[in-house]
């Protein structure tokens, strides 16, 4: 039943006009009625076993969609997880790693959307950019995406909003994916619009959106506040709490939450792939300013 209700939900999507289209869709998305149990838990990956199996699942995902190259590891490490300025979130069922995302704040390795957008305008007035980046879901657990990617929605809305310090945040997603971030979590189209050959996924085709970080919660009160319990994300995202969410314990402010000691740093980078021998002589220069 409801595999039949969401391919009619794709097949009015392409027939309804943009705006129609995007209203539809925030009318069909329902609050989750089960809020995830104790079985789930929505984290930062924090150990190498966490980033391993969370690869491990990125891997997997990108190779079986077309959006990279299968890895003799088994992992898809690229060089912006090296960094500090990283962060890794996993979703967990019942101590399994079953999903995961990362978010990469600017760096001296700059976006992946910088290879084929022009970001300078989302820069301007020394506003502050991240990329939303590597979700991906455990195949086994796809069937049960619906009680999870919600939640992992609020889990990166609260980091990125009370953690990261951020003014804009940006997204590479396929062009099926466009109208969730548009009409559900208000994003906008990068001017540029589709791009045909996304190297940081292989080629594949990529609608690149940005958001305001700033005018998040207002922009959410409009579109859902005045709407009844089932459809009212507002007070989904920012008033409900969810159990399951395990945000930073921090002693001081901080803008992210690096986890990667030396030993990790080899063992990733090194032992189970070759990124750092791929990197520019300025990236290497650039990477050892970040540990000193």
């Amino acid at each position: 039943m409801k595999s039949n209700k969401r391919r009619l939900l794709r097949r009015i999507m392409t027939i309804l006009p943009y705006p129609l289209r995007h209203r539809y869709l925030r009318s069909a998305i329902e609050v989750p009625g089960d809020h995830p149990n104790q079985d789930f838990e929505l984290k930062i990956a924090e150990t190498q076993e966490e980033l391993e199996k969370a690869y491990g699942i990125l891997h997997d995902s990108f190779v079986e969609f077309g959006f990279s190259q299968p890895h003799p590891s088994g992992l898809r490490i690229v060089k912006y997880f090296a960094l500090p300025t990283t962060t890794t979130l996993i979703a967990k069922y019942k101590g399994e790693v079953v999903a995961t995302l990362s978010i990469i704040r600017k760096g001296p390795f700059g976006l992946p959307l910088e290879q084929v957008f022009d970001l300078a305008p989302l820069e301007s007035n020394g506003r502050i950019v991240a990329e939303v980046s590597s979700l991906a879901i455990a195949q086994h657990f796809r069937k049960r995406r619906g009680a999870l990617l919600l939640p992992l929605c609020k889990f990166f809305y609260l980091y990125i909003k009370n953690y990261m310090k951020l003014d804009r945040v940006v997204i590479a997603v396929n062009p099926d994916w466009a109208d969730f971030y548009e009409g559900f979590l208000d994003f906008s189209k990068i001017p540029g619009g589709v791009v045909g050959e996304y190297e940081f996924a292989n080629g594949a085709a990529a609608v690149g959106l940005w958001s305001d970080v700033t005018t998040w919660e207002d922009r959410f009160i409009k579109l859902y506040s005045h709407n009844d319990l089932k459809h009212n994300f507002y007070k989904y995202f920012v008033i409900d709490k969810l159990n399951c969410i395990k945000l930073p314990e921090r002693t001081f402010k901080k803008a992210f939450d690096a986890v990667m000691p030396p030993k990790m740093l080899d063992y990733f980078f090194n032992k189970r792939s070759d990124v750092f021998n791929k990197l520019s002589s300025r990236e290497i220069l650039a990477l050892r300013s970040c540990y000193p």
